[in-house]
């Protein structure tokens, strides 16, 4: 069941409510956006191991960052609107950053990652 918080429906998804280690953790968000997108988002959170790659002298190598929060959009138009989205997820996190510290236990102050549900649950 959602629970609305500062404007935003947030939820823990069923399968993960019983795990003990919070990064097992998945939450849902649907926040009907009046302004950048114009309807409503629908976005997991997840902790996710994130690699990424670096070019330097013509080369290409893999960085593994650890594992981090990432805000994953569940719609098919990301990539077009991938600035809007951005500012959506900005905004949802100003919203439900005290609540998930205080419920949850977790700080998701600072920096986040965003992409999109076909890069992430595809790959991952």
């Amino acid at each position: 069941m959602f629970q609305t918080i500062n404007g935003v429906q947030i939820r823990e998804h069923d399968e993960t409510k019983d795990l003990p280690n919070l990064l097992e953790k998945r939450f849902e968000i649907e926040y009907l956006d009046k302004v950048y997108v114009n309807g409503l988002v629908c976005i997991d959170i997840i902790n996710i191991n994130v690699q990424g790659y670096e070019r330097k002298y013509g080369f290409k190598r893999k960085i593994d960052y650890g594992r981090q929060w990432m805000y994953v959009i569940k719609h098919n138009d990301y990539v077009e609107n991938r600035l809007k989205y951005g500012e959506v997820c900005s905004l949802i996190h100003e919203k439900i950053g005290v609540y998930l510290a205080k419920e949850f236990g977790f700080n998701p102050v600072g920096g986040f990652l965003i992409d999109g549900m076909e890069n992430v649950y595809i790959s991952s």
